[in-house]
């Protein structure tokens, strides 16, 4: 069984991995595309999260910064 550390280091994981993703974008997909899968993901609603990350990229819906005129 994982120890109290091991699972609150994994969770921290798991949320800079999120934090990455929804800060960059596509440029933090590409780097866990393959590595990182919803199973990957000990919490549900990290589960979930990581879900429809996926499907926004993977759908080209991220938001696009607003271009100033």
């Amino acid at each position: 069984f994982p120890s109290h550390d091991n699972q609150l280091e994994n969770l921290a994981s798991e949320r800079a991995v999120l934090a990455g993703i929804c800060q960059h974008g596509e440029d933090a997909w590409f780097d866990v595309d393959g590595l990182v899968e919803e199973r990957t993901f000990t919490l549900d609603i990290n589960r979930v999260i990581f879900s429809c990350l996926k499907n926004i990229i993977k759908n080209k819906q991220m938001a696009q910064e607003p271009k100033l005129r």
